[in-house]
């Protein structure tokens, strides 16, 4: 058996296609370590018989349309070829659409120590720079998260005009494990929020 879940409210739980001995947690997802334990199916004979996406998935992964696509993709590619595909979940950016917005991705400080990592932070109020002051926002900064000896980048957070396009940059960054070497070199079209980029790492 095969169970798909979408993006959207779950109502797994008034569903009758579950068996009852598979539990669901509070947000309706089946908990993974519980399925079979009455059937006696081994952990890898379930994960065999099912894939899920979306709000389906207790995954780890930010509730985001997006995230929900990519994992349904990965379902149908699995579905037809086999478990070939598994998500990855590092470098997925999250936007607060208000005035500015405000974007996140990666890691921040607590979740680097967390990990063991050792990191450099920049962090700036950018309400000086021409980004921000040609069109008179009096509130934008950043903060972004390095590692020290590789100088990857790990995480960004941004507020200011077009913080929901720029974030994307660092996304692909650390998707990439790029440098910020790399960014540094990179020529921007200016004048551009994105040629602001070279200045945060």
């Amino acid at each position: 058996m095969r169970a798909l879940g979408s993006a959207r409210t779950p109502q797994s739980a008034r569903r009758r296609w579950l068996p009852p001995a598979w539990a669901l947690d509070a947000a309706a997802a089946i908990e993974v370590a519980r399925f079979g334990a009455a059937e006696g199916w081994s952990c890898a004979q379930l994960v065999a018989a099912l894939e899920a996406a979306g709000d389906a998935v207790a995954s780890g992964g930010f509730p985001l349309t997006p995230v929900a696509g990519m994992q349904g993709g990965i379902v149908a590619t699995n579905l037809l070829t086999g478990n070939t595909r598994t998500p990855t979940y590092a470098g997925i950016p999250s936007v607060v659409f208000t005035t500015p917005p405000l974007a996140r991705v990666g890691l921040d400080e607590a979740e680097a120590r967390a990990q063991g990592l050792h990191v450099t932070t920049r962090h700036e109020d950018t309400s000086g720079w021409y980004s921000s002051r040609r069109v008179a926002l009096p509130h934008t900064g950043f903060k972004t998260l390095v590692e020290d000896g590789t100088e990857r980048v790990l995480g960004a957070h941004l507020l200011g005009l077009h913080a929901e396009e720029v974030i994307n940059i660092f996304a692909l960054a650390i998707r990439a494990g790029l440098t910020t070497r790399v960014l540094k070199d990179m020529v921007y079209a200016y004048p551009t929020s994105a040629s602001d980029v070279s200045y945060m790492v």
